[in-house]
């Protein structure tokens, strides 16, 4: 009877630290399927309103002034795929130094947990640029 109740009371801390970690990944599941689905049927098909926002944090990370004329959002297998069409790298006069006629992004989902953008992918179609030569 003794044996019975030491294993009972050794157990028991187990099986609720076996269902409180259940039910931690079931609901981290959860949430972690609602932003999926959030950023594929609410976000993406939106995204072009958000430009100037993109534009500025695209300014702010490259130091110059960038402009986008359309940004497309889609789904590439499980990972969301940013389409950027007509990008222009400025100078400080508004003067165009390097154009892009596409840039497709697709983003990986895991470093995002930590705060962090990794492309899966980036491929830039039709660069332009121009070349000034200072006497």
């Amino acid at each position: 009877m003794a044996s019975v109740k030491l294993m009972k009371r050794l157990i028991d801390p187990l099986i609720r630290i076996f269902r409180a970690t259940l039910v931690f990944i079931t609901w981290a599941s959860f949430f972690m399927a609602l932003a999926v689905l959030s950023v594929r049927y609410l976000i993406l098909p939106s995204i072009n309103e958000s430009k100037e926002f993109i534009s500025g944090v695209l300014t702010k990370a490259v130091g110059q002034p960038i402009s986008v004329g359309e940004i497309k959002g889609a789904w590439m297998g499980y990972r969301p795929e940013l389409s950027l069409r007509n990008v222009s790298v400025l100078e400080s006069g508004n003067k165009v130094v390097l154009e892009l006629g596409r840039v497709d992004a697709v983003i990986s989902l895991a470093p995002l947990l930590t705060g962090k953008i990794v492309f899966h992918a980036l491929e830039i179609f039709n660069p332009a640029l121009s070349v000034r030569r200072d006497a």
